[in-house]
């Protein structure tokens, strides 16, 4: 019974430090992933009220996080738009791998599209916008997923009474928006080229004479004495925890403010999951550590999860590259498939000590040996020594002379000859 206790309080304290540092790391996320920020209050109030703040300038995504500083909590908010002008209606052609590529419209962060990319070399897509009445337009944005690439390359043209017009040369795409002059067309195409698995949220062309005429501002309910800092503009989707929230769109006892100026985000850093120093939206490698980037055979997806043998295993995975082997085998557990590894050497590369023992052996023996025959020439000089030891108390003459000529000859280096 103790036991089951004892188990049950350890995978409860299990949970608990798991909730704790999946919290930390989102919060860390929300810090880090908003590119703009603003402090307001405390606002003159003397009981919770519904405060207006205007969210004036351009904005890439108008997501928001407010961060209550006294409670160290994030609370709702909701973000009031009146368009002085209606947008245009737009529909969207696409060939996609899977989603709908009406879902690129829905300005919802959670259905998005994919797009094939090809085994070898890279995949190339186009998206049409077709607006109802002619669309007046600066800009284009394109939202992507977590961990998704830029794709390599973007081109924009527009097509109205047959006349086809390069808007954007094809060029890198080093941002998620893209300016251009103002131009105005109901038929936008959009060229894409990447490397890598490509996933799009939403695509936005900015339509001018809306923007202009468009008003913003975020709502929350603020507590007297307490003071927010508002996160805006964030370079990818970032779920943001918070508990509930109250009527925010009513327009009944709201406190407008005046309009504050954002200021840059010094916590923001730019997603990099692989953490090789890379930010995803360049990475030519977005989940494989890889920061020299190369990319040899020139296809925009680095050397590392790239598939050169084409056998289904990304490079930085493949224990023999340049061979297909799907299975990868490797008999010698030595990280080398056995279809590039030399036949010759599995038995000692499987078992490295052995050729370190064999030498060792042969050097035991030789050592062996030699101690053996030393010990030997030292125990025969010895006897004759004591032969003549034996002489010199008994004998004397010619006797004595042989032996020490016999001790003499038992000396191995050669006498110089008279």
């Amino acid at each position: 019974m103790n036991n089951n206790y004892i188990k049950k309080g350890l995978c409860v304290a299990v949970l608990f430090f798991a909730g704790l540092i999946a919290c930390a790391q989102e919060k860390d996320d929300v810090y880090t992933a908003y590119r703009e920020l603003m402090d307001v209050g405390p606002f003159e109030i003397q009981v919770p009220t519904v405060v207006e703040v205007p969210i004036e300038g351009y904005l890439e995504r108008y997501s928001f996080a407010v961060h209550e500083n006294e409670t160290e909590k994030f609370q709702p908010s909701y973000l009031k738009v009146i368009k002085g002008e209606e947008e245009t209606n737009i529909s969207v052609v696409s060939q996609t791998s899977s989603g709908n590529p009406q879902s690129l419209l829905d300005g919802k962060h959670e259905t998005f599209v994919d797009y094939t990319l090809p085994e070898d070399g890279q995949g190339m897509t186009v998206i049409t916008l077709i607006g109802a009445e002619s669309i007046e337009s600066s800009s284009i944005s394109l939202y992507l997923d977590r961990y998704v690439a830029l794709p390599t390359s973007i081109e924009v043209r527009t097509k109205d009474d047959g006349k086809d017009t390069i808007v954007v040369a094809k060029k890198k795409m080093t941002s998620q928006s893209v300016q251009f002059l103002e131009t105005s067309a109901k038929v936008w195409e959009i060229t894409l080229e990447y490397g890598q698995p490509l996933r799009i949220t939403d695509i936005k062309l900015v339509q001018q004479n809306v923007e202009r005429t468009t008003t913003r501002g975020l709502r929350f309910l603020a507590q007297p004495e307490n003071t927010y800092r508002i996160y805006m503009d964030p370079d990818r989707h970032v779920t943001v925890q918070m508990g509930e929230g109250g009527d925010l769109s009513s327009d009944e006892d709201v406190l407008k403010t005046s309009p504050v100026r954002f200021s840059g985000n010094s916590l923001y850093t730019k997603a990099d999951v692989d953490e090789d120093g890379v930010p995803d939206e360049i990475d030519n490698c977005v989940r494989v550590e890889n920061p020299d980037q190369e990319d040899i055979n020139k296809n925009g997806r680095g050397d590392a999860c790239d598939d050169f043998d084409r056998d289904g295993v990304i490079n930085s995975k493949d224990n023999c590259p340049n061979n297909p082997n799907r299975n990868q085998a490797d008999i010698d557990a030595d990280g080398i498939g056995d279809v590039c590894d030399g036949e010759e050497s599995r038995f000692t590369e499987k078992y490295v000590w052995l050729p370190w023992a064999g030498m060792g052996f042969a050097g035991t023996i030789i050592i062996g040996l030699f101690v053996i025959t030393i010990k030997g020439m030292t125990k025969k000089e010895d006897e004759i020594k004591e032969n003549i030891q034996e002489t010199d108390t008994t004998e004397s003459g010619p006797e004595k002379n042989i032996l020490e000529q016999q001790m003499d000859t038992s000396d191995d280096t050669p006498k110089p000859q008279d």
